[in-house]
C-alpha cells in the first residue's frame, strides 16, 4: 500500500512537472550576455507590460478655421497623426505609416492640407510632406535624400514656409524658404555651420524670421 502510495505522489509530480516545463520561457536575446538569470515565464513578461508600455497624446496642430486638431498618439507599434473634430470627438487616423509620424503644421489660412515631416524606412532622413485632406494623399516636398529636413514656420499669408535642411553638405542645418505648391522652388536663406539651428518666429510683415 505504501509502495503504491510512493508511485502516485510520483506520478502526480511528474505530471506537474511536465505541465510546467511546457510554459513558453522568455530568454535574453543571444547578443545580450547574461550570467545566473533563469529564463523567465512568458506569462510574467506578458503581464508586465501593462506597467511597462504607455501612450500619449500630444497636440501636433490646430485648424486655422473651425479649431479641430491634429494629435500625435500610438494605436499600433508606432506614432501616426489623428484629427479630432470637436472636444471630447472621437479621434480618427489620418496617417499609416511603418515610420513615426509625431509632428504636423496646417496652411495657415485655410487649413486645407498639412505639412508633416517623416523618414524613409527608418533611415532617419526626415522629409517634408505634404498631406491633402480632401484626397489624403501625400506628396514628398523635399529632396528624398540623405538629408534632415524639419522645423517648419509658416508666413502667416501662407504663401510659403520656413524650414531648416542638411541637404547642402549633410551635416550643417541651413535655412530655407519653400512654397508648397511649388517645391522645385525651395531655395537657402541663410548658410549656417553646425547642426543645432532652428527658427523660433516669424515677424508681422513675414520680412524677417
Amino acid at each position: 500500500m505504501k509502495h503504491n502510495f510512493i508511485l502516485a505522489s510520483l506520478f502526480l509530480m511528474s505530471v506537474t512537472f511536465s505541465a510546467q516545463t511546457k510554459e513558453v520561457l522568455m530568454v535574453p536575446n543571444e547578443n545580450l550576455i547574461t550570467e545566473n538569470i533563469l529564463p523567465i515565464p512568458k506569462s510574467i513578461s506578458e503581464g508586465f507590460k501593462k506597467y511597462s508600455e504607455s501612450r500619449s497624446a500630444v497636440l501636433s496642430a490646430v485648424h486655422p478655421v473651425d479649431n479641430s486638431i491634429i494629435i500625435s498618439t500610438r494605436f499600433a507599434s508606432v506614432n501616426q497623426l489623428h484629427k479630432i473634430a470637436h472636444p471630447l470627438g472621437a479621434r480618427k487616423q489620418i496617417t499609416f505609416f511603418d515610420e513615426p509620424v509625431s509632428s504636423a503644421s496646417f496652411e495657415p489660412t485655410k487649413g486645407e492640407y498639412l505639412i508633416y515631416s517623416k523618414d524613409i524606412g527608418g533611415n532617419e532622413f526626415g522629409q517634408l510632406f505634404k498631406l491633402d485632406l480632401k484626397t489624403m494623399t501625400s506628396t514628398m516636398l523635399t529632396d528624398g535624400g540623405r538629408s534632415q529636413n524639419g522645423g517648419v514656420r509658416w508666413l502667416d499669408d501662407g504663401s510659403g514656409f520656413y524650414y531648416t535642411s542638411t541637404k547642402r553638405n549633410g551635416g550643417d542645418r541651413d535655412i530655407y524658404f519653400m512654397n508648397p505648391d511649388e517645391p522645385q522652388s525651395s531655395k537657402m536663406i541663410l548658410q549656417v555651420k553646425g547642426g543645432g539651428w532652428g527658427l523660433t518666429d516669424v515677424s508681422d510683415d513675414n520680412k524677417n524670421c
